[in-house]
This record gives C-alpha cells, sequence and structure tokens, in this order.
C-alpha cells in the first residue's frame, strides 16, 4: 500500500509534500488468531521445511487501520512496527531502507 500511494503522491505534481496509506500507528496493525480455526487446523494439518522441522501455521486475519501520512511520518510508523518483530518485517525494513536511500529521510 505504501509503495503504490507513494508513486500516486510522486506523480502529483501539484504537492508540496509526499503522502503515503500507512497504518494510522504501529498500535494500528494488529494480528488477530482464530483460536477455534486454529487447534482444528493444527490438528489436521502438519507443515514442514526443508530441514524436516515443523512450520507453526499462524491461522488469523491481520487487522490495519490505515491513514493518509506524510512520507516522513510513514517511516517513523513503519520503524516502529519494525521494530516490534524485524524478523516477520524484514521486507518491510528492506522497503524502508530503500524509502530512506532515495528520499534522504
Amino acid at each position: 500500500m505504501l509503495e503504490i500511494t507513494l508513486a500516486e503522491s510522486e506523480r502529483n505534481q501539484d504537492n508540496q509534500e509526499l503522502y503515503v496509506m500507512c497504518p494510522l500507528s504501529a498500535m494500528h496493525n494488529k494480528f488477530i488468531n482464530r483460536l477455534c480455526y486454529t487447534e482444528i487446523l493444527k490438528s489436521a494439518l502438519e507443515f514442514y521445511d526443508k530441514f524436516d522441522y515443523v512450520v507453526d501455521v499462524n491461522y488469523g486475519k491481520r487487522i490495519i487501520h490505515f491513514g493518509k501520512k506524510t512520507l516522513k511520518e510513514a517511516l517513523i510508523i513503519c520503524k516502529n512496527i519494525i521494530e516490534s518483530n524485524p524478523f516477520e518485517y524484514r521486507n518491510l525494513q528492506y522497503l524502508i531502507d530503500k524509502l530512506e536511500i532515495k528520499y534522504k529521510n
């Protein structure tokens, strides 16, 4: 979402500042488990990685409350989200690193 809205903002020459859609804050990015559903699936399915280790499968929904923010605000929010779980958000970290280099924020 961030990349798509950033591209749209860049195309709009009237904007003095770049705006993007991103979570309103790190607290507006939550994963909600479906407890009963997860238990049923775990009892019926097992997933293994290439080393034959069992892979935990998370069944649920990610709920994100988006809002229009400046690119500078969005980078701060994204960094806070990454800080909560750097491994899970390593792709987001890669994107943020690219944006910081490109826009020198």
